[in-house]
């Protein structure tokens, strides 16, 4: 997804931030000059001094603007982002902040920075170009840096935030709909839809775009709207519908010697075949789409790339080359994961422990009180000892077996019965935690962040601030409530939380050898899915490690899970009472489970657990 809004991005920036060069014929040949150096490699330098030429016989301020303006933008286009810069950064310093003039450089720095992926200073240079083109009354020209700001947030994945600045555009060019640009914002504004799950809005843009794109012959946003009519397809699971749509995007793509959106089209083939089964056709397209990587480099597109290799290798049975895909593609992911949402976390775990430890020492009480049952019933067969000792030792020892088999099985019961009490209530408190994140904090925190946007004079770093407490807020909601178990299914809601909680701390990866795993009941896959998370934790908060694996695999009727750390291990034996390990030890059992804990001190830790597939 990325790559085709990073190639909208500059598209976007360099046609949007030429000047106005009216008719004036010196303009004119400054322009044309410079674009004939770009495209005339060979005689650039000819090109290049027909320009300055120009310049040279007409120094006035329209002309010197207009020739600074190009010769910054093709220092730019050729990736010499230092002479760009100091050509901008003294030309504009002749100029007062909120100067017209001021607009367009701004908007190739912006385009810099984002091409060096320093995305906080590219939207800091693009809100200062919307705000000088919105104060000269210019809302086309900031309707389309609006969406040079959206393409940013697709990069980061703010799909919220995305929209937001791609339906003000949107909403601005749509008394406008021959505007060139308005077909591709409207494609784009369908794709931030989907990844919101706003499916009808997505469809109806899509085919709007389409509509439009046609009319006015305009092949990359015809382009762009077959690929999000294809995205819709396959959120649907429609997976036919989902290749045809690629199949069509990739064909306006190759016929208007469009790369990117060729690449892009190849990428998401290779994981709508995936998904549908159909892994010689999915290994193609996945073995085009990785040699273009070379043309087209996308870390992003990378990482699905090697991902959805792996699984069509791995059904095709070349595991070596599933294992190698899988591998390298795990490597690419990584997620920061912020001091203060760690703080929140622990806060929250704490009032859990605590809550856990008053449910232990119910458990206590209910066991001395079933011992106390077995002493007194233990005196009655004492007394009818006294009575006939022939007859009392034979019923002694018949009773005294049947008692402990019988209060073993209803002691077993009793503890099961008061885990899954315990479990129950902590799952319905997590749900309630995070129900009020989710529906009251981040849906708070994200109308604060809409006010603050329309006032020119707030801090970006106040907006970042809020932007990463929105994120962690969400994360943590998250967590509390496995939102993805019901919808991905368990190991779609475990690559999720490995997601979303891998560090640079400690880094997590997931490695699943099944498509799909199902314990047999919802109760049972969400223990699954707790007992995992109970351990990944425990290795957070305890083993300073900075690597964690958690694999899951099927073998017969049996589902294997390991997790294993590079961290500092424990001596088993001298932690059995850890609340963490007790309490994933509790989910474990409650499904009939197996655990193996291998650590010592110094060697990290390895815990195998063997739980059967009702």
């Amino acid at each position: 997804m990325k790559s085709v809004l990073t190639y909208s991005l500059l598209i976007c920036c360099l046609i949007v931030s030429s000047p106005s060069i009216g008719q004036k014929s010196d303009s004119l040949e400054i322009a044309t000059s410079f674009q004939m150096a770009l495209a005339d490699g060979a005689n650039k330098d000819s090109h290049l001094k027909k320009a300055k030429t120009v310049f040279e016989k007409n120094r006035s301020k329209k002309i010197t603007d207009i020739y600074r303006y190009w010769e910054a933008r093709y220092l730019l286009s050729t990736g010499q982002f230092g002479a760009s810069r100091k050509v901008i950064d003294k030309h504009i310093a002749k100029y007062d902040s909120l100067a017209q003039e001021c607009g367009k450089f701004y908007n190739l720095l912006g385009s810099m920075f984002s091409l060096e992926r320093d995305y906080k200073s590219a939207i800091l240079y693009f809100q200062k170009t919307i705000a000088i083109y919105e104060h000269h009354d210019q809302e086309k020209n900031a309707a389309f840096i609006k969406s040079n700001v959206a393409n940013i947030f697709f990069s980061l994945s703010d799909y919220e935030s995305a929209y937001k600045y791609l339906d003000e555009a949107h909403t601005t060019l749509a008394s406008d709909p021959d505007s060139v640009y308005f077909p591709t914002i409207i494609g784009l504004l369908s794709v931030s839809e989907v990844k919101l799950k706003n499916m009808k809005s997505a469809k109806k843009h899509a085919l709007e775009a389409l509509s439009v794109s046609e009319n006015l012959n305009h092949a990359q946003a015809k382009s762009l709207a077959h690929y999000a009519l294809g995205e819709i397809a396959l959120e649907e699971k429609k997976l036919d519908a989902a290749i045809i749509e690629f199949t069509k995007a990739q064909s306006v793509a190759v016929l208007a010697h469009d790369a990117n959106m060729t690449h892009l089209t190849n990428v998401s083939l290779l994981t709508a075949l995936t998904e549908k089964g159909d892994f010689k056709a999915a290994r193609t397209y996945g073995e085009t789409a990785f040699k273009e990587l070379s043309v087209v480099p996308n870390t992003t597109a990378e990482y699905s790339i090697r991902k959805n290799l792996s699984k069509a290798y791995a059904g095709l049975g070349d595991f070596k080359n599933a294992y190698y895909f899988g591998r390298t593609a795990d490597s690419l992911y990584k997620e920061t994961a912020s001091i203060e949402n760690k703080e929140y976390i622990n806060n929250l775990l704490i009032k859990y422990e605590t809550a856990q430890k008053e449910s232990d020492l119910l458990i206590e009480q209910q066991k001395n009180l079933t011992n106390q049952i077995q002493l007194r019933k233990q005196g009655w067969f004492m007394f009818a000892l006294t009575l006939s000792l022939v007859l009392a030792i034979l019923v002694f020892f018949i009773a005294r077996n049947y008692q402990k088999n019988k209060l073993k099985t209803l002691s077993i019961l009793q503890e099961k019965s008061l885990m899954r009490a315990v479990i129950d209530g902590e799952e319905r408190e997590r749900k309630r935690l995070a129900s009020e994140l989710h529906d009251g904090l981040a849906s708070d925190l994200t109308g604060i962040k809409m006010m603050l946007n329309q006032h020119k004079d707030v801090s970006q770093k106040v907006l970042d601030a809020l932007t990463n407490a929105h994120e962690n807020t969400r994360r943590i909601s998250h967590n509390m409530s496995p939102l993805h178990l019901e919808q991905l299914g368990l190991i779609g809601a475990l690559n999720a939380f490995v997601q979303e909680n891998s560090s640079e701390q400690m880094e997590i990866r997931l490695f699943a050898l099944a498509e799909h795993i199902d314990l047999g009941s919802p109760d049972k896959n969400l223990l699954a899915f707790r007992m995992c998370q109970e351990f990944v934790q425990n290795a957070q908060k305890h083993s300073s490690a900075t690597e964690t694996s958690l694999q899951l695999s099927i073998n017969h009727n049996d589902l294997n899970i390991t997790i294993e750390d590079n961290g500092k291990g424990f001596n088993p034996s001298e932690t059995s009472t850890s609340f963490g390990l007790s309490n994933a030890k509790s989910q474990v059992a409650l499904l009939n489970g197996e655990i193996n804990i291998d650590s010592s001190l110094g060697n990290g830790t390895v815990i195998l657990i063997s739980i059967p597939i009702s």
